[in-house]
């Protein structure tokens, strides 16, 4: 038999239920206060680099972070259900394949760079450019061949070699491959803002590139790695980017980010600016000149294949636009800019023929978002098959005790 409760006593316990929330409320509000009032004492100290504008979107904020030199990089150990139905994977140094010791051993070993395609858009784990070329190579004699997969997505030709500088080296590979994505590279390499954020640019000064913008202009919303990015994305993960976004902005989170976990970006941006200058003197931090893309690009891939020799070849994979494979030919621009690599001596692999019986069935191109370019998973196994007939050579022992052999019909750099 129920006993029933006055309305005095529901009264009490409803307010003996609600005393906890009103005391979180009124200690968060007091704290609010506080960090408010003092903000002057610890804000100007917060190891945060120059603000900037703009918003990272999709991918870009649940799997990257600020970079001083990049603009951004991978953001470690996460694992995101992305929108097109595939689990995304990123290992402790925040890049999209298994984890891959720095010291080399007696296996061949891969580093690629490259924009979306070569990380994995619209693709699950086992899906990606780098775990289909590692089972080529298998097939091919190769098993066991390292791939580290430095893709990220939105990155330019110029961000991909920086990433090479500053990331990439430490693996010392036997071959470098970068995948050219027709449809944005030139651009995103001609511009100081690339999908809502700032980048890094060279420029010509004194016959030479020089890199500018940097440090990068850090945009709002970043997540990273320490405690304040950590609440912001669980908040996200339960209750949306808004209430994430709004926690973002309070004083608690702020002093969070500042203080707990936060990485030095100052010693990050000197530590990586000094590899980089190893492959690029001249750094400039302001944009003194026009950004080129075209010769831009192809001078940034011409300085990487000379500064690879003669211990490590680079390879440049060719990702043609859905455009160009309705229409059964290559652009022009797309041809003349692949033509001209290869008169730099630079391996070029180009699939165009391979995708085309593929993108006739509607399956070389995936569908994870509208107007997708991406290779689908069937075009991702179609352009590495090749890409591994010819890398494969390539990881045959030195010849002379140093520099690879080249492969037929093309010049060594």
């Amino acid at each position: 038999m129920a006993w029933p409760v006055s309305s005095s006593a529901a009264r009490r316990i409803a307010a003996a239920l609600l005393f906890p929330a009103w005391v979180a409320i009124a200690s968060f509000a007091l704290l609010e206060i506080l960090l408010f009032a003092s903000r002057p004492l610890w804000d100007d100290a917060r190891a945060l680099p120059p603000a900037g504008h703009g918003m990272p979107s999709q991918e870009r904020y649940w799997c990257y972070r600020y970079d001083p030199v990049t603009g951004y990089a991978g953001l470690p150990d996460v694992r995101w259900l992305a929108p097109w139905g595939a689990v995304v994977t990123q290992n402790a140094r925040g890049e999209r394949g298994p984890d891959v010791p720095r010291a080399r051993g007696a296996s061949p070993r891969v580093v690629l760079l490259g924009d979306s395609q070569t990380w994995g858009f619209g693709v699950g784990d086992d899906e990606t450019l780098g775990a289909r070329l590692a089972e080529a190579l298998g097939r091919l004699g190769h098993p066991g061949t390292e791939v580290v997969n430095l893709g990220t997505s939105g990155y330019g030709i110029d961000q991909s070699v920086l990433a090479w500088a500053v990331r990439g080296q430490d693996y010392a590979p036997d071959v470098v491959v970068f995948t050219f994505f027709a449809k944005n590279d030139l651009e995103e390499t001609a511009s100081v803002r690339s999908h809502g954020v700032a980048k890094p640019v060279f420029v010509r000064r004194d016959g030479g590139l020089c890199l500018a913008n940097v440090p990068v202009p850090r945009a709002e919303g970043w997540p990273d790695v320490d405690l304040g990015s950590r609440v912001v994305r669980a908040l996200a993960g339960c209750c949306g980017r808004t209430s994430a976004d709004l926690a973002g902005r309070t004083n608690l989170v702020r002093f969070l980010h500042g203080r707990v976990g936060v990485r030095d970006w100052r010693a990050e941006y000197e530590a990586e600016l000094a590899r980089v200058r190893e492959i690029f003197p001249c750094v400039a931090a302001e944009v003194d000149g026009s950004p080129g893309g075209e010769d831009v690009g192809r001078e940034l891939l011409a300085t990487l294949a000379r500064s690879l020799a003669p211990r490590a070849r680079l390879v440049v994979l060719a990702v043609p636009t859905s455009v160009d494979l309705s229409a059964g030919r290559r652009s022009e621009s797309y041809a003349g800019f692949l033509a001209a690599l290869r008169d730099d001596g630079i391996l070029v692999v180009d699939p165009f023929e391979a995708l085309l019986p593929a993108f006739a069935l509607g399956r070389a191109i995936g569908h994870a978002a509208p107007g997708d370019d991406h290779l689908s998973a069937e075009g991702t196994a179609i352009a590495a098959g090749l890409l591994a007939e010819r890398v494969a050579p390539l990881l045959a022992p030195p010849v002379d005790g140093g520099s690879f052999p080249t492969a037929p019909g093309v010049a060594g750099p």
